[in-house]
């Protein structure tokens, strides 16, 4: 069982490395408008990840709260 809490561990990292990759893009003067917009999409389908990854309800949205 140790395996499977230390790959959940390396996936949790590895989402929230992506993430930061995310906020950096957007945070960044030097990024263009097509970098962003692809940040932005990227960082929708992260959040869909981790609410499906968190159990969320597949009748509700992540945007319903």
């Amino acid at each position: 069982m140790a395996d499977i809490k230390n790959d959940t561990d390396k996936d949790e990292q590895f989402l929230d490395d992506l993430e930061e990759g995310v906020r950096k893009v957007m945070s960044s003067r030097k990024t263009s408008s097509a970098e962003k917009i692809a940040a932005i999409n990227a960082g929708i389908r992260l959040a869909a990840i981790k609410y499906k990854v968190a159990g969320g309800d597949p009748e509700t949205g992540f945007f319903d709260k």
